[in-house]
């Protein structure tokens, strides 16, 4: 009987560490994505995704996520909404954008959290204060010396209802952009499925939060609706021409808690095909 309990509770503790580590323990992914038709001044060009903090704090104004940033030298930070799940969580995402600001531009969209809380407004007001391009079913153009690329921030489907769909905004862009690298900034990670063949080169999206339960061998469980069957939950994928990279998230808006998949800042580096560009 002894070792039983011993055993169960050896196994607690370990869980409880496990879950722990999963919340606080922050770790940053590297991803090199190359594309054939990337401007030569973008080569090297290097992005810092920050999705899904839900409300989260990595240490005091939440300095430990700020220096991770500032260490990965970006040329640009993408926030890809859901910073919040409540509008008491609105101080840790100014905190956050009071850390980031003057490390490199900033390019903001909405979740499908801000548009729940009701807090649109007031995300694009903070955003806006501390000098980010807030994108919301719109794009401008990036440039590095003489090059540029399109960046475009597509709408959460929780928004308005007449509000332009994905495929409809890019036929917009397209219209005016056309053999333009298109940069598309999209919460939601179905845009592969959702919309296959959706003519833009680099999606950067979050949403599933890793699958919030990984297993060794299996991978994320759960999708945000704590169903059974995570797909495109984190990592990159290809198809049709477009790379798109989802990211596991920093925080979490359900009570099911992360399991062994820690926060995550994502940093992307672009760079030329050399072998179909020679």
């Amino acid at each position: 009987m002894n070792r039983k309990l011993t055993a169960a509770a050896a196994a607690i503790m370990l869980t409880a560490c496990i879950v722990l580590d999963s919340r606080f323990t922050l770790e940053t992914t590297e991803y090199s994505a190359r594309f054939d038709d990337l401007p030569p001044e973008f080569d090297g060009f290097r992005i810092a995704v920050l999705s899904d903090l839900h409300g989260m704090s990595f240490g005091k104004d939440n300095s430990r996520l700020v220096r991770a940033v500032s260490d990965a030298k970006p040329d640009m930070i993408a926030i890809l909404g859901d910073m919040i799940t409540y509008p008491s969580d609105l101080p840790a995402f100014k905190s956050l954008l009071d850390g980031i600001e003057g490390i490199a531009p900033i390019y903001c969209i909405n979740g499908n959290h801000e548009w729940a809380a009701h807090c649109v407004d007031k995300v694009r007001e903070l955003a806006l204060s501390h000098g980010a391009h807030f994108l919301s079913n719109s794009y401008e153009p990036l440039y590095c010396g003489s090059s540029r690329i399109i960046v475009c921030g597509a709408e959460d489907k929780n928004g308005r209802a007449d509000m332009e769909t994905p495929p409809e905004l890019a036929s917009r862009l397209r219209g005016e952009y056309p053999d333009d690298f298109v940069l598309w900034l999209y919460h939601r990670n179905d845009t592969l499925t959702g919309f296959p063949g959706l003519p833009v080169d680099l999606v950067l999206s979050g949403h599933a939060h890793g699958g919030i339960v990984r297993l060794p061998f299996i991978g994320g469980l759960l999708d945000v609706h704590r169903r059974l069957g995570a797909e495109y939950e984190k990592g990159m994928y290809e198809e049709n021409n477009t790379v798109m990279i989802v990211s596991r998230g920093l925080g979490n808006s359900i009570v099911v808690p992360r399991f062994l998949n820690r926060p995550e800042l994502v940093c992307v580096t672009l760079s030329i095909d050399s072998k179909t560009s020679d």
